[in-house]
C-alpha cells in the first residue's frame, strides 16, 4: 500500500520502488519485531532520487547521515523530515543535536525547548530531549540549567544514560563552590 501511494500512479515509479524493495530485503522475511532493517547509505539516498517528496526516506536517510558523522547533510535532511508527523518530534530533536555538533549551542538549545514543548509524558523520548538539552546548557556554561535537566530525569529514571554520574558531578561542584 505504501509503494502504492507513493509511486502516486505511475507504473514505472511503482516498479522502482518493488525493486528497491526486493534489494534491500532481509534474509528472513518478515523480520523480528523491534528489529531494525539496516538501509545501506546509497540505498537511501536512491530512495529520495525516486521519491523525493517522502518524509519517512528523508528521516531515514537523515539518520543515516548522522550516524556517518555528515552533519550538515543530515540536518537539511531533517529539515525536510520535521513534515512527517510520526517523527516530527524525533527529527526536532536530532536537529538539536546536529546544531549541538556544529557548536551552535543557542540554536540546539532552541529546538530541543520546542520539542520538550509538545512532549507530554516522561517517556525514553523525552528523556532524550532533555538529556540532550542538558549538555548544550552543559557546553554553553550555564551548568544550574543542565543540572536541572537531569533532575528531571532523574527523578523519573536514574539508570537513563549517565545521568546519575552528572547528577553527582553537579552536585559535587555546587558543594565545592559554597
Amino acid at each position: 500500500e505504501h509503494l502504492v501511494h507513493t509511486a502516486d500512479g505511475d507504473a514505472r515509479s511503482l516498479l522502482n520502488a518493488l525493486e528497491l524493495a526486493i534489494e534491500t530485503s532481509v534474509e528472513s522475511w518478515p523480520p523480528a519485531p523491534g528489529s531494525v532493517v539496516p538501509v545501506p547509505l546509497e540505498t537511501a539516498e536512491e530512495r529520495i532520487q525516486n521519491f523525493p517528496n517522502d518524509t519517512q526516506y528523508r528521516y531515514e536517510l537523515a539518520v543515516l547521515y548522522w550516524e556517518d558523522g555528515k552533519v550538515d547533510q543530515a540536518l537539511e535532511q531533517f529539515q525536510i523530515a520535521q513534515k512527517n508527523p510520526q517523527r516530527r518530534l524525533s527529527t526536532i530533536v536530532y536537529m538539536g543535536r546536529c546544531f549541538h555538533a556544529k557548536n551552535q549551542c543557542d540554536m540546539a538549545v532552541e529546538q530541543f525547548q520546542r520539542a520538550l514543548k509538545e512532549m507530554l509524558i516522561m517517556d525514553k523520548e523525552k528523556m532524550g530531549a532533555l538529556y540532550y538539552l542538558g549538555l548544550a546548557y552543559d557546553a554553553m556554561g550555564q551548568e544550574e540549567k543542565a543540572l536541572d535537566c537531569y533532575k528531571q530525569i532523574y527523578s523519573a529514571n536514574i539508570n537513563f544514560m549517565d545521568v546519575a554520574k552528572r547528577i553527582e558531578a553537579g552536585y559535587a561542584k555546587q558543594r565545592q563552590n559554597a
